[in-house]
């Protein structure tokens, strides 16, 4: 085949064809359909539940909470020993009632000893004189005294018995006032604790209600992505395979007469090199011979210039 000075066959023409493998064309339309199908496709929303709501045990105890009262510390009262008929309201009114009767069996003590006085005098001839009115000067003064302390131990019995009375009960009010705020802290704490304990049961039937819910909306998702899966999936077993087709083809002129010379001349040359020709220059009688492998090989060189560019 005859070649230019670069080497590329001479005349050649090369025509490359590329398309689709109709093997996968089918595979390829349906991927494409797919694809169109879903680009087309609404917007769907989904409208199933997605959060559980209070379950019933939590509505009770959240109603349960609201209701409840919130714990206040108790104010202790206490009543005063001075405040106005408080010692009148706790002392005995019998006490008064006693004392008569110690005053009275005093008085009558007293009027025995007066008598008595009264005789002695008498019998020592002084009866009404200086020394017997001293005498029951002194007897009088003393027996009043003596009623007056009656009376005074009397009342002060009867303040000091009142006055335990009220303190004992005072405290015992203090003590049931101090009792009730335990017992309203601890049933406060108790409620609580019971409807926190309620809240907590409540939250289980809430949970699996909203897991249902999940796994609903979860099967959702899944079917809305189902066909993008696929069409997924077909993408990926199409990879790699051999979907497009090419084809190349290759013509090559048929060489002109110059270019043929050329090749006979190169192709002359050559056999030249190779020695075929000696000998033969006094067969046709040259004086000077046959060229010589340079000229020759010159000769060559000069032709494939002329055609390359385009003297030939």
């Amino acid at each position: 085949m005859a070649t230019s000075s670069l080497g590329q066959p001479m005349g050649s023409t090369t025509t490359v064809s590329s398309g689709i493998n109709t093997q996968f064309q089918p595979a390829i339309n349906q991927l494409v359909q797919g694809a169109q199908a879903a680009a087309a496709k609404p917007y769907e929303a989904y409208t199933g539940p997605r959060v559980a709501g209070l379950s019933g045990l939590q509505n009770q105890a959240l109603t349960g909470i609201a209701g409840l009262q919130s714990f206040q510390p108790t104010q202790y009262t206490q009543q005063s020993w001075t405040d106005p008929g408080m010692q009148q309201q706790f002392m005995s009114p019998y006490q008064q009632a006693v004392t008569d009767i110690q005053k009275r069996e005093a008085q009558r003590d007293a009027d025995i000893n007066a008598t008595k006085i009264g005789a002695g005098a008498v019998n020592q001839g002084a009866f009404g004189g200086y020394r017997h009115g001293i005498v029951e000067a002194e007897h009088g003064r003393n027996t009043a005294q003596l009623l007056n302390d009656i009376q005074a131990k009397g009342l002060q019995n009867a303040y000091t018995s009142g006055m335990n009375q009220f303190n004992t009960q005072n405290q015992l009010g203090l003590q049931t006032q101090q009792a009730q705020e335990l017992a309203n802290r601890y049933g406060y704490q108790t409620g609580i604790s019971n409807l926190g304990t309620q809240l907590q049961a409540g939250a289980l039937p809430r949970d699996i209600q909203q897991q249902q819910y999940d796994v609903g909306y979860q099967d959702y998702q899944r079917e809305q992505a189902y066909p993008y899966k696929q069409m997924e999936f077909l993408r990926g077993s199409l990879s790699g395979l051999p979907i497009s087709n090419t084809t190349t083809n290759l013509s090559y002129d048929r060489p002109g007469a110059a270019q043929t010379a050329l090749g006979a001349l190169g192709a002359g040359t050559a056999l030249y090199n190779q020695g075929m020709f000696k000998g033969l220059g006094s067969l046709f009688n040259t004086p000077a011979g046959l060229p010589t492998s340079s000229e020759m090989n010159n000769y060559t060189s000069q032709a494939m210039s002329n055609i390359d560019t385009g003297l030939i």
